[in-house]
């Protein structure tokens, strides 16, 4: 498991860079992973007790950013890094490589392994876990390289049918995209950039806003979000319920939300017809026009 203490805040750094402007204002690739990196549910978030939970978390802070959202295969059921116990079960040669430089470094075989474990392409490379069948469905002949022992637990067809999986997670978050303007044309604008464990940002388009929270870490937090939330719908979240009160949200362990709220001009016309009808019936009555 990576340890990544200062992710959050090294990630919400970027919003003051250059290349986070670029993102306000332009079109990007927005992702995770691909065939070079390791998972991101096994570098980001927790492979046990909150594997679902941190693995749609990462996802809904990807899918509400303006640009193109990736999903590499199997990051969409939550598949994990390698499971590899011996250095020939891998395949990349620069792991390959990378684990002898390190021991003529000096380092044990062991670290030497650990590192290589965390690190390696090939973590992104095992083949798709389709079914809890020999291989996890992918072949009936003998893969390139070994699939990794939880297909039984994790893949596809598993999830399929579980609303509550992973995988329907993403057909919600992608539905979303399809349906909402404010997700493609809408501005971007970081929230609490300082904060230790909250990655949050804020989209505006027209009247519409929408807000996305997220909590990085199984530790929870009250996150106060400094804007009056009240009228703001929770259109997906990862918890079946959340606590808002006012300005703060309490968040638990690597929980996200997507809050929306849109302007409703008939309230507000509402408002002013309502106190315009009783300015006028008590000017007629201080009048005596027989109003």
């Amino acid at each position: 498991m990576y340890n990544h203490a200062l992710l959050p805040l090294t990630y919400q750094c970027h919003f003051q860079h250059h290349q986070w402007r670029r993102l306000v204002h332009a079109w990007n690739a927005v992702f995770w992973c691909n065939h070079d990196q390791p998972r991101p549910v096994s570098r980001f978030g927790d492979e046990g007790k909150y594997w679902k939970k941190s693995a749609k978390m990462l996802t809904t802070i990807i899918h509400g950013l303006r640009g193109t959202p990736y999903i590499y295969q199997g990051e969409e059921i939550g598949m994990t890094n390698t499971d590899f116990t011996d250095i020939s079960q891998f395949r990349d040669v620069e792991s390959l490589n990378h684990y002898e430089i390190l021991q003529q470094k000096g380092l044990s075989k062991e670290d030497a392994f650990r590192i290589i474990q965390i690190h390696s392409r090939d973590n992104g490379r095992t083949p798709m876990q389709w079914n809890g069948e020999n291989y996890g469905g992918f072949t009936k002949g003998m893969p390139w390289i070994g699939v990794n022992e939880n297909y039984t637990k994790i893949n596809a067809q598993s999830q399929l049918h579980d609303e509550t999986s992973i995988f329907n997670y993403y057909k919600k978050l992608v539905a979303l995209r399809k349906e909402l303007d404010i997700i493609a044309y809408g501005d971007i604008r970081p929230l609490d950039v300082r904060h230790p464990s909250v990655i949050a940002y804020e989209r505006i388009y027209g009247e519409e806003k929408m807000l996305v929270v997220c909590n990085f870490y199984k530790t929870e937090v009250v996150w106060d979000s400094g804007m009056d939330l009240k009228g703001f719908e929770t259109l997906l979240g990862n918890y079946s319920e959340q606590k808002i009160e006012e300005s703060k949200i309490s968040l638990k362990p690597y929980e996200a939300m997507v809050l929306y709220r849109k302007r409703l001009y008939m309230n507000l016309s509402t408002d002013i017809f309502e106190k315009s009808v009783w300015i006028i019936i008590v000017a007629c009555r201080f009048l005596a026009v027989g109003c």
